[in-house]
């Protein structure tokens, strides 16, 4: 019984990161169209959160979350966007859910929307950050679970298509990863 667990925990994960490729090898060659319209960002990050309520819960964390009351819009693609949101808040609830803070501002003047995800890192270096978007990368020098180290680099790639930048920094032990989009035409 113990064999046939391992074997099947095996496989489980074998499954996912195969998911992962496809999806990345998907995104990359183009096959995945991503469409640039006008989204609304509040409702998307405000479905998003309430979806991860029961995690949240679970790891006793309230986050700090900062978004208008009113609809901000950029342009994206709104499954796309789900992806991102859903990769980054599944990272940071993963990694060390002890804070979560998300943010979205409107930045008129460069006409850019801001969406920026920080979490408590203790454990990562500057030289993790730096890597943190690359294929297979993972602080998780055990590569323990479903961590695969596609999560992010799908997440930028996403962004990039969707005629975004994305950025990774950290600062007194947070990890703050920053989009910025442009703003709805």
């Amino acid at each position: 019984k113990r064999y046939l667990a391992v074997v099947k925990s095996k496989t489980i994960n074998l499954n996912y990161l195969i998911e992962q490729f496809f999806e990345l090898s998907r995104i990359e060659s183009k096959i995945l169209v991503v469409v640039k319209e006008p989204v609304d960002l509040t409702s998307i990050i405000q479905e998003i959160l309430a979806s991860y309520y029961e995690d949240f819960i679970q790891k006793q964390t309230i986050p700090t979350i900062t978004i208008p009351e009113h609809p901000v819009w950029g342009m994206g693609d709104k499954e796309a966007l789900r992806r991102v949101f859903n990769n980054l808040l599944q990272n940071m609830l993963k990694h060390n859910a002890s804070s979560v803070c998300l943010s979205l501002e409107e930045q008129p003047e460069k006409q850019t929307v801001l969406l920026t995800f920080k979490n408590h890192a203790p454990n990562l270096s500057p030289e993790d950050v730096k890597q943190i978007f690359n294929r297979f990368y993972t602080a998780d020098r055990m590569r323990s679970g479903q961590n695969t180290g596609l999560g992010l680099t799908i997440v930028k790639e996403l962004v990039i298509q969707m005629g975004g930048e994305i950025d990774a920094r950290l600062q007194n032990q947070q990890l703050a990863i920053s989009i910025k989009l442009a703003m709805k035409e």
